[in-house]
């Protein structure tokens, strides 16, 4: 529960630091990508303070990168 609490006080400074200039300048790519990725990661921190089992991406990342690279 204290991750939950930390990680959604942390993302509130951030978001106040980060995303109000953002905002205020209209710059709205930058604006938008990172309201996404604050998102994910609350979700992230909220799920692994619930303790929900949250699969490793190394598996998916080593078989793209054999696809592309061609390594066997």
């Amino acid at each position: 529960m204290a991750t939950i609490i930390s990680a959604t006080f942390l993302i509130l400074i951030f978001i106040i630091l980060d995303l109000v200039p953002l905002y205020q300048d209209e710059q709205w790519v930058s604006f938008f990508l990172s309201v996404s990725l604050f998102i994910v990661s609350l979700i992230l921190a909220v799920l692994i303070g619930l303790n929900v089992d949250i699969p490793s991406p190394a598996e998916y990342i080593e078989k793209i990168i054999t696809f592309i690279y061609g390594l066997e």
